[in-house]
């Protein structure tokens, strides 16, 4: 180590100098106590940036948290208003409980089904006037008069009289009978050939009566024939 040299006496003996030595002294004492705090203060060292780099942090939001609102669903009932209830009302007297008597209901007559008839097509065609009466066959085929009577004004006359063609009268063709008096008479034009012709007297003319006449079939009525018009349609069941 090398020695300190020690002040030259010389110099300490000097007030001049030695003034300012001591103002000297206090000059760097004042300065040392004027930074002494800021030392205390910034105990953390400031770094150093790098030179010519800039580092920018840049903070990121934080997410929104989604508010979930509870409501609750109140279905409307709607409100009944209260009738207030006077208080010097007498009470309505509730309905008598008496029961109601009904009726006995009446026997309905048992429901009869009506008896359904066909109607069938004619088969005869019947002309008559003051002198003659005819019968022409209507059918495609023959058409038997047996059992057929004609009736009216109290006189009868059985298809029989007309002897055996009665049952077998053919398609289009005619029987006929006529009042003796009257002369000779044409059939009608309808009629194709006449199988049988009987001239009769008053006793055995029953179409001319004012009701006209019926005709049946053993003792069953099958028509009933008016004096008007001069025709009359007839079914006559066969055998």
């Amino acid at each position: 180590m090398s020695e300190q040299k020690p002040i030259p006496s010389g110099m300490l003996s000097n007030p001049q100098i030695l003034g300012a030595i001591i103002t000297g002294i206090i000059t760097l004492l004042a300065a040392v106590v004027g930074i002494l705090p800021q030392f205390v203060k910034n105990t953390d060292p400031t770094p150093t940036p790098l030179a010519g780099v800039v580092i920018t942090f840049t903070p990121t939001p934080a997410p929104a948290l989604a508010v979930l609102t509870l409501v609750s669903t109140v279905t409307d009932t709607p409100s009944i208003p209260l009738t207030p209830t006077p208080q010097n009302v007498d009470p309505t007297p509730a309905p008598s409980s008496t029961p109601t008597i009904q009726p006995s209901p009446t026997p309905e007559s048992p429901t009869v089904a009506p008896t359904l008839v066909a109607v069938q097509a004619p088969n005869l065609r019947l002309f008559h006037n003051n002198r003659s009466f005819t019968v022409l066959n209507l059918h495609t085929r023959k058409v038997s008069l047996s059992g057929v009577a004609f009736e009216g004004g109290g006189v009868r006359w059985e298809a029989s009289q007309w002897g055996p063609i009665y049952q077998d009268v053919t398609r289009g063709d005619c029987l006929r009978m006529r009042d003796q008096n009257s002369g000779q008479q044409s059939p009608p034009s309808d009629c194709g050939d006449l199988l049988g012709l009987v001239l009769v007297g008053d006793g055995a003319i029953f179409w001319r009566n004012d009701d006209g006449f019926t005709v049946s079939q053993n003792g069953v009525m099958l028509a009933n024939c008016p004096q008007e018009p001069e025709t009359c349609d007839v079914f006559i069941p066969q055998p």
